[in-house]
C-alpha cells in the first residue's frame, strides 16, 4: 500500500512540475514575438515530464493489480484524496494545453498572413526593369503588415 501512495505522490509532483512548464509556455506564447529557443526548451521539458508521467502511471497500474485495488480507491481515504488531486491537476493541465493550442494557432495565422503578403510582394513586378527604369508609372505600392 505504501508503494502505491509513493507512486501517487510522485505522479502529483510530476503534474505540479508540468503545470509550471505549461504556465511558462502560455506566458511565452502570450508575447507578440515568440522566443523560439525558449519555446523549444519548454517543449523538451514537457516531453520529458509526459514520459515520466506515463512511466509512473504504468507503475501505478501494476501496483494496483498486485494489491487488487482500483482507482478511485473508495475504501482507502488517503489514496482517494491523492487520486482526486491527481484528477484535478490532470484537468487543469488539459485546460492549459488547450490554451496553449489556441495561442499557437493565433501565431500560426499571423505567420501565414505575413507569408502570403511576402509571397504576393515577391510575385509582383519590381519597381525597376532590367534597364534601371521605373515601371510603376508613378504609382507606389504600400503594404500594411501588422504582427
Amino acid at each position: 500500500m505504501e508503494t502505491l501512495q509513493t507512486t501517487l505522490n510522485t505522479l502529483q509532483d510530476t503534474l505540479n512540475e508540468l503545470e509550471a512548464v505549461l504556465t511558462e509556455e502560455i506566458k511565452q506564447l502570450s508575447y507578440a514575438q515568440v522566443n523560439a529557443v525558449a519555446l523549444q526548451q519548454l517543449s523538451d521539458i514537457k516531453s520529458r515530464l509526459l514520459s515520466t508521467l506515463a512511466w509512473h502511471d504504468e507503475q501505478r497500474k501494476q501496483t494496483e493489480k498486485r494489491l487488487r485495488l482500483l482507482a478511485p480507491y473508495a475504501q482507502q481515504p488517503t489514496l482517494a484524496g491523492c487520486w482526486e488531486r491527481i484528477l484535478q491537476s490532470t484537468e487543469k493541465a488539459r485546460e492549459m494545453n488547450l490554451q496553449t493550442s489556441h495561442l499557437l494557432d493565433m501565431h500560426m495565422q499571423k505567420v501565414q498572413s505575413l507569408s502570403k503578403a511576402m509571397n504576393k510582394a515577391a510575385a509582383s513586378p519590381g519597381l525597376y526593369n532590367a534597364g534601371g527604369q521605373s515601371e510603376n508609372n508613378g504609382k507606389a505600392r504600400a503594404y500594411n503588415i501588422t504582427i
